[in-house]
C-alpha cells in the first residue's frame, strides 16, 4: 500500500512549521498547495524511499530568497557564496526530510534518507505525482515540492 500524496504534503508542511526557528521566524503561512510543480525548480532536493514508494523532498526559491534564507539559517549577516548558499539549502532540506521521515515512519517503517542534492531545474517522469505548497517564512516566499513515486513493489 501507498501512502498518499496528501499525506506527504501534510507532513512535509508540519516539518517546516517544526523548523521555523532556525530561521527567526515566528509563523509559517501557506499561500496555496497544489498539484503542480512551481515554475522555477532551483533549490535543493532529497529522497526518501521505502519499500512500495520514492519520494523528493525539494525546497525550491529564488536565489536572493535562497540568500535571505541561508544567511538566517546559518546566522551571518555577509553575503554568502553560491557555494555556502547550496550548501545551507542542502542542511535546510536534509533537516526537513528528517522531520519528514520521522512523521511518516508510521506509515512505513522501511523509509530512508538519501544525500541532498543542490539543482537548477528538475524534468519528473509522467508516473509520478506532484504537490507543491506555496509558503511565506521570515518574509520569504519559497516552495515545498513533493514528488512522489511508486517502486512497483507489492506491499
Amino acid at each position: 500500500m501507498t501512502i498518499a500524496e496528501q499525506l506527504w504534503i501534510d507532513a512535509s508542511l508540519g516539518a517546516l512549521r517544526d523548523s521555523i526557528s532556525m530561521f527567526e521566524a515566528d509563523t509559517l503561512d501557506v499561500i496555496s498547495v497544489t498539484t503542480t510543480l512551481p515554475v522555477r525548480t532551483r533549490g535543493a532536493f532529497i529522497s526518501i524511499a521505502g519499500k512500495s514508494q520514492s519520494v523528493e523532498l525539494g525546497v525550491v526559491c529564488e536565489s536572493d530568497v535562497q540568500q535571505v534564507l541561508s544567511q538566517r539559517f546559518l546566522g551571518e549577516s555577509t553575503t554568502l557564496s553560491e557555494e555556502e548558499v547550496a550548501d545551507a539549502m542542502r542542511e535546510f532540506a536534509n533537516i526537513l526530510a528528517g522531520g519528514l521521515k520521522g512523521a511518516m515512519v508510521q506509515h512505513d517503517p522501511t523509509l530512508a534518507l538519501g544525500l541532498p542534492l543542490f539543482v537548477d531545474g528538475i524534468h519528473p517522469s509522467p508516473a509520478t505525482r506532484t504537490h507543491s505548497a506555496q509558503v511565506m517564512l521570515a518574509d520569504q516566499e519559497l516552495c515545498l515540492v513533493v514528488i512522489v513515486g511508486s517502486l512497483g513493489l507489492a506491499a
